[in-house]
């Protein structure tokens, strides 16, 4: 760990340690989007903000808030999610059938083959 290597001092909890201390932060557009994509877990609570070069604001977004998918990951995800007799939409369909009414599970089967 940092704190065994840095003799007791890690770099990221000082650095968090000054940050809720601090009035005003200064963060680039990755720091506070991945602050953002967490739920606000990296910064401290924030009233204002204050985007400098915020032009670039929607592209760093699209980028870090974004994946690309190849269609054999696609087509691999389809068939770990199997059918309503297979897979992880069959097993999920089983669970349903001990907890639900028969109602319920009809309608919820028949959703699931219309998938």
């Amino acid at each position: 760990t940092c704190l065994r290597r840095m003799g007791g001092i890690c770099p990221f909890y000082r650095a968090k340690q000054a940050a809720h201390e601090a009035h005003i932060l200064v963060v680039n557009h990755a720091l506070l989007l991945a602050d953002i994509a967490t739920g606000n877990r990296v910064l401290p609570d924030y009233d204002y903000l204050i985007i400098d070069e915020g032009h670039h604001l929607e592209a760093a977004t699209t980028s870090a808030l974004s994946f690309r998918v190849t269609q054999n990951e696609m087509e691999r995800t389809l068939r770990q999610l199997g059918g309503s007799n297979s897979g992880e939409l069959g097993a999920m369909l089983n669970i349903a059938q001990e907890i639900l009414n028969p109602d319920q599970y009809r309608a919820l089967e028949e959703i699931a083959r219309n998938a």
